[in-house]
């Protein structure tokens, strides 16, 4: 198995039953969405997003069996001042897609990178 960059552990986890778990990339977003927090729209920026599927692959006397689990998605906002990054820490900010569709995310610090709750909205 090979590491991921810049660390010592493997890509696949084996969890305590000898599963391998990782994760699938499904599909992905770069494009525009509108920034709202507690109703206000607060930006116009390009972001580039990506949703995962969570993999468990059980190895049993009939083969290798395959299962999909939770689906999660993060990326990247883009274009932000770091002052404007800043007023996104923290609080939950819905992203409007142009095709209408909504999303929740959250901004941990001031990297730009946002963390999406629930099914992604792309």
């Amino acid at each position: 198995m090979h590491a991921r960059p810049g660390t010592d552990w493997p890509e696949a986890e084996r969890d305590y039953q000898g599963d391998v778990m990782t994760r699938e990339q499904r599909r992905s977003y770069a494009g525009p969405v509108e920034i709202w927090v507690d109703g206000i729209k607060r930006f116009d920026v390009e972001v580039r997003l990506t949703a995962y599927v969570e993999i468990t692959e059980t190895t049993t006397a009939s083969g290798t069996e395959r299962s999909e689990g939770a689906m999660s998605w993060n990326g990247q906002l883009e274009g932000l001042s770091h002052h404007n990054q800043l007023e996104l820490i923290g609080p939950t900010l819905e992203l409007k897609f142009p095709d209408e569709q909504t999303g929740e995310a959250k901004m941990p610090d001031n990297s730009g990178v946002i963390f999406g709750r629930g099914k992604p909205p792309f």
